[in-house]
């Protein structure tokens, strides 16, 4: 009896073991999937430059569901009965699509690039706190227990309530710097919205923003990649030596060596600068070297970065690059020369700080930042503008060893110093990659030698600089006679400093941080000169911080979206592909539906074809921000003669960098459709960016132009 109870109850529990585990294989590749998006959200989070705060707040909370979803599947004999139950594993795979709506949220929003997709700063809190009423939701319907306290959620209310502050003033003042292409596109938007009347001024101000920082930031960062992996060749503009007249003055050299004198000439009546430079005898290097200046061309619709003219070509065959005149030459020119004041010292602080953080929005690491390499301009007051790219690099680029190392010593992050500073061990260690971090180090010294109108560490050696600045120490910041200035002021500045300078990279704050606090010296100083304006308030310096089943009793094995993507590519598999799509629209997600729409107006599956349903599903997936569903839906209007809708969402694609939708936006203006005035210019600028994403139309219509990119 006693050998018959012990066989039949391990056989009971084997049977129930067995079915455990058969249930759960429905849930296993989406335990994978959460787990792996867990870890994606944690990583973007680290890499947060913007907004730290909002993104903090949601990543406490993906802990705690990570948390919820180790313990659900330790318990999973315990609770098999959620296993068994077919909605509990829609659910699940719904907090996987919330999960990813997360991280597409913390990648927009703490990257300056992303930013571009919301209004206004607040929106950026509105989506946060939808996105934590979705988890909650979803949580709760998986009876996940997690509880926040009162006093967790009044500090998650502060945190956002103070991204929201801080954004919305930093937004403000970045817009300032991008001055042409605010001009041209504003102008873009003024002949649109002579046509769709009926849309209010605030949403043209926005979308004009927002189309802004896109058309920049992405056509930049299109083209670099396109250079870099030499899938496009680029050509700088040319210019003709006979249209560069020359005058009798000089700029003195930006180092020591003669080749690179700078010299002044008059091109079509505008003061540029010369330098000559070096041509590689390597056809390829050239190549690459063309490239490069032609990305530095895009970079000119800042103007916290020196312009670009282009190429002139000597009958000898030397080259000339021809840039922007500096009126006063470079930034450590100029305090060699002159005492400068704290009203001086912040302003142009504050443009280096707005160049750098143009840079980081196209994904360009400077390298060399130093106040040599700084111009300044201006006729009334003092311009900065960011020079001297010789060593900018793609973000993904390895550091590349510099020649004269001693140059960039005192400025270079501690990090660095580890493997660049000597090259003999440097084979035997792990070099550490070159981040923003560095870039932030890098700028910190530069507010030293702004302020202090000296070289860093200008009596020390190379190798003495390299062991003081690794072992800690750094220079002092002994703010006294010729130095001294408003205390208030001076606290300030002296606390950017300390912070961009801090040992361990984390601990440097994201350079959208300087640009608030620099803002606030900047009203210090204005208060100090009118003393009888209200007094501006200071505040002190922080760190940003239809599926197979397994068996009637177990759920069905439901495949990621991403199955169903790749059974698209391959037309015999279309009906596999319908049915993955089916069954995650039917979960909510607004990819699937734009696929499902897409799968029913062209009679994918089955020849069934349903235009109504497909606009329908198309509108669902475009308000929730689908890029190709926006397209979709917006000629969809256009077929039912609504422009105005029409317009209205091919804008939408065309901020989201629809190649598509680009080209079509290009040729309203190329060809004056709709009732739009006709502007050539502007129509080849969006087929351009249209052509940059491999567009066929568009490099067909530049092809037949005779036109490059």
């Amino acid at each position: 009896m006693s050998e018959d109870f012990e066989v039949g109850g391990v056989g009971a529990a084997a049977n129930q073991v067995s079915s455990a585990i058969s249930a759960f294989a429905a849930f296993l590749p989406w335990f994978d999937a959460v787990n792996k998006v867990v870890e994606e959200i944690l990583n973007v989070y680290d890499a947060a430059e913007y907004n730290k705060r909002t993104c903090r707040v949601l990543v406490d909370r993906v802990e705690n569901v990570a948390t919820a979803i180790r313990k659900l599947n330790r318990r999973k004999e315990e609770e098999k009965e959620k296993f068994h139950d077919c909605d509990y594993l829609k659910t699940f795979i719904k907090l996987h699509k919330v999960l990813k709506n997360i991280k597409e949220f913390i990648n927009n929003v703490s990257q300056l690039k992303g930013l571009s997709k919301f209004l206004y700063a607040k929106d950026i809190k509105s989506k946060c706190l939808a996105l934590i009423d979705e988890l909650e939701t979803t949580c709760k319907d998986l009876q996940f227990g997690i509880m926040i306290s009162l006093e967790d959620r009044n500090l998650e209310e502060k945190s956002l309530s103070e991204d929201v502050i801080k954004m919305t003033e930093f937004l403000k003042t970045i817009e300032g710097g991008v001055t042409d292409a605010n001009n041209q596109l504003k102008e873009s938007h003024e002949a649109i919205c002579h046509v769709n009347a009926g849309v209010e001024k605030v949403q043209e101000d926005t979308d004009e923003i927002k189309i802004k920082l896109n058309a920049i930031f992405e056509e930049v960062i299109e083209i670099k990649k396109k250079v870099y992996k030499r899938e496009i060749s680029l050509g700088a503009p040319h210019i003709d030596m006979n249209l560069l007249k020359e005058v009798n003055e000089r700029l003195s050299s930006l180092s020591s060596t003669e080749s690179r004198k700078i010299f002044k000439r008059l091109f079509n009546g505008i003061e540029v600068a010369c330098k000559r430079i070096t041509v590689p005898n390597d056809d390829e290097k050239w190549k690459m070297t063309k490239n490069r200046f032609a990305i530095l061309n895009r970079l000119q619709q800042s103007d916290k970065i020196i312009k670009f003219y282009g190429f002139a070509k000597y009958d000898n065959g030397e080259f000339l690059i021809v840039f922007e005149w500096a009126k006063f030459g470079n930034l450590r020119e100029l305090y060699e020369r002159d005492q400068l004041s704290w009203k001086n010292k912040i302003k142009i602080a504050h443009d280096v700080c707005c160049g750098l953080i143009f840079l980081q929005g196209c994904d360009i690491f400077h390298h060399d930042v130093r106040c040599e390499n700084v111009m300044i301009t201006g006729n009334n007051g003092y311009n900065a503008k960011l020079a001297n790219f010789d060593l900018s690099r793609q973000r993904n680029e390895n550091s590349i060893k510099i020649v004269s190392i001693s140059e960039i010593i005192p400025w270079l992050a501690p990090e660095k110093m580890g493997s660049d500073s000597n090259t003999n061990n440097a084979s035997n260690k792990k070099e550490n990659p070159y981040t923003f971090k560095c870039e932030v180090f890098s700028y910190g010294m530069l507010l030293w030698e702004l302020a202090f109108q000296q070289v860093p560490y200008k009596s020390m050696d190379t190798m003495i600089i390299c062991e003081h600045v690794k072992a800690g120490k750094r220079e002092h910041l002994n703010f006294t006679g010729k130095f001294a200035g408003p205390r208030d002021v001076i606290n300030g500045y002296s606390r950017i400093i300390k912070s961009a300078w801090a040992h361990e990279p984390p601990e440097r704050p994201s350079i959208n941080v300087f640009n608030y606090e620099l803002n606030r010296l900047s009203e210090l100083i204005f208060a100090a000169e009118n003393p009888n304006h209200n007094d501006a308030v200071y505040e002190d310096v922080t760190d940003d911080e239809g599926c197979p089943t397994v068996g009637d009793d177990y759920p069905p094995l439901i495949p990621p979206l991403e199955d169903g993507l790749r059974a698209h590519r391959d037309k015999s598999k279309r009906e596999k592909a319908w049915e993955c799509f089916e069954i995650h629209a039917e979960l909510g997600d607004p990819v699937a539906k734009y696929w499902k729409g897409y799968y029913l107006k062209e009679g994918y599956y089955k020849g069934v074809k349903d235009p109504a349903e497909a606009v329908k599903l198309f509108k669902e997936a475009a308000d929730e921000n689908v890029p190709d569903a926006q397209l979709h839906y917006a000629f969809a209007m256009l077929e039912a003669n609504n422009v105005k809708e029409f317009l209205a969402y091919l804008n939408k694609a065309v901020i989201n960098g629809n190649p598509s939708a680009l080209f079509n936006y290009g040729d309203l203006f190329l060809n004056g459709k709709l009732g739009i005035k006709k502007d050539e210019e502007k129509g080849i600028r969006y087929l351009k960016m249209a052509a940059v994403k491999g567009q066929p139309k568009a490099l067909e219509e530049l092809k037949k132009r005779k036109i490059g990119l």
